[in-house]
């Protein structure tokens, strides 16, 4: 996966939810998407409510500012994260990522067929049991 062309709302999600779950034990709420990905679409809280269900006020003032503070303790790196800050924050993380992937997956294909061995390899009978 090149590591900024394939980045869209839904990988980004699964990549913030596992680090949101690793750091609180907590799973994303349903409300908490919406709001992240609305975010992500440029919408402010009245048009994600009207896409969503929920009220504007529900997301702005009860789902908003708990999200932030959580996004800002789990991602943001000392800066506050917030709902105009969001794509620019989540991109480098979903970037992150993948940047980590590929270089996951270079590691252990540069090691298939090149480990050398020095010296002599120890006799079996000192592990046997």
């Amino acid at each position: 996966m090149n590591s900024s062309q394939n980045l869209d709302i839904r990988t980004v999600l699964d990549i913030l939810e596992a680090q949101v779950l690793s750091y609180t034990g907590k799973r994303l709420t349903k409300a908490e998407r919406i709001v992240i990905e609305g975010s992500w679409h440029g919408k402010d809280y009245k048009e994600i409510a009207s896409d969503s269900g929920y009220s504007g006020y529900y997301l702005q003032q009860e789902v908003g500012p708990q999200l932030w503070t959580t996004l800002s303790k789990v991602i943001g790196n000392g800066v506050q994260v917030k709902k105009i800050t969001l794509k620019n924050i989540l991109l480098k993380l979903g970037k992150e990522h993948c940047i980590k992937l590929e270089a996951s997956k270079l590691d252990d294909d540069c090691l298939v067929g090149k480990t050398r061995i020095y010296g002599d390899l120890p006799k079996a009978a000192f592990f046997l049991w």
